[in-house]
């Protein structure tokens, strides 16, 4: 069984279509395609933001690419909600 982790309940094994012909990304190749540390990748793992695959007896994790584009997805801030937060902000501080 290969377990991933970040979704509660999700397992699957070897031959199930998740994992069939996907491959799969090191820590390390992930972070560099994020342009962050490995430790600020192994921080958004471990609060379940970025879900990974865990193999059994093996401490590496592996990271799915179709996962790291929802992320890069999900983390866009467009530039009216950043006006938005600033002017709020700004009302907050009284200037």
């Amino acid at each position: 069984m290969i377990e991933r982790t970040g979704q509660p309940g999700f397992q699957t094994t070897l031959g199930e279509p998740r994992t069939a012909g996907v491959q799969l990304l090191s820590v390390e190749a992930a972070a560099k395609r994020l342009g962050l540390s490995r430790s600020s990748l192994y921080v958004l793992m471990d609060t379940g933001t970025l879900p990974y695959y865990k193999f059994p007896g093996i401490r590496s994790r592996r990271i799915d690419p179709a996962d790291l584009q929802k992320l890069i997805e999900s983390s866009r801030v467009e530039r009216a909600e950043q006006l938005v937060t600033f002017r709020s902000l700004s009302q907050v501080n009284g200037k």
